[in-house]
């Protein structure tokens, strides 16, 4: 008999002509419910999100009860806790098929943390760098400058290294961006002061340098002027502490 609704009818004569007839619809339904959850119309499959979710559970003539981490879920509602979640659901039809489905889900709000860079950020550093290196976050998988575009998945340990990083000499700012596998991203500002020179120094008199061996027929005061306010000076005159 194949399913669907059926119409059953028993007529029975005696012999004396009476009649007796008797109808009744039945339904066979052999198929257990479709059971359906969607989330932002679309079937939700989503195994990592980085936003919170609302979850719609259905099945077209079926009764269905649902619960999220082992506590009843009411369709519909915005599920927008941190860390991983299992909704596990059944559709039960009057004819008592039961159709049981159960997904696992991650919800990941926080963004990959930089740390440990070298160099340092908002160090001075003697020799022109290539690099910067340190480490992140275990969940991240990309680790870039923003301008210019360069790139770096970290290692198993959450590592990595920004290789050909075009530093100059003087002052150099760059933006560090980390993404984990989820999409959150955060972003570092990073500077680096780059002095590969040593400071140039001059000794003047009335505002001109003092050439070598110059010979004067009065007495002077001299001044000394230096490339870098930060450095350290120091002077002697004939071998003896001397502060221009």
């Amino acid at each position: 008999v194949a399913e669907g609704v059926l119409l059953i009818t028993v007529r029975a004569t005696d012999s004396l002509g009476h009649e007796e007839t008797v109808t009744r619809t039945v339904t066979i339904d052999r198929t257990a419910p479709a059971l359906e959850i969607i989330e932002s119309g679309a079937p939700f499959t989503a195994t990592l999100l980085n936003r919170p979710v609302a979850l719609l559970v259905r099945a077209a003539d079926a009764t269905v009860t649902a619960t999220l981490d082992g506590q009843p879920y009411t369709s519909g509602t915005t599920i927008a806790t941190e860390g991983s979640h299992t909704l596990s659901v059944e559709a039960r039809d009057c004819a008592g098929h039961l159709t049981p489905r159960t997904l696992t889900f991650v919800l990941d709000f926080t963004p990959p943390a930089i740390r440990n860079l070298n160099p340092a950020n908002g160090a001075t550093v003697g020799t022109m760098p290539t690099s910067i290196a340190g480490s992140t976050d275990a969940d991240a998988v990309r680790v870039e400058i923003v301008t210019p575009n360069i790139v770096a998945t970290p290692a198993g340990d959450a590592t990595f290294q920004l290789t050909s990083v075009p530093f100059a000499e003087g002052t150099n700012r760059f933006t560090l961006r980390a993404t984990d596998r989820a999409g959150n991203s955060a972003e570092v500002a990073y500077s680096l002061i780059v002095r590969t020179a040593a400071p140039t120094v001059d000794i003047l008199e009335g505002g001109t340098p003092i050439a070598a061996n110059t010979l004067f027929a009065r007495a002077i005061t001299p001044v000394i002027r230096y490339s870098d306010p930060n450095a350290t000076l120091t002077a002697t005159l004939n071998g003896a502490a001397f502060s221009p």
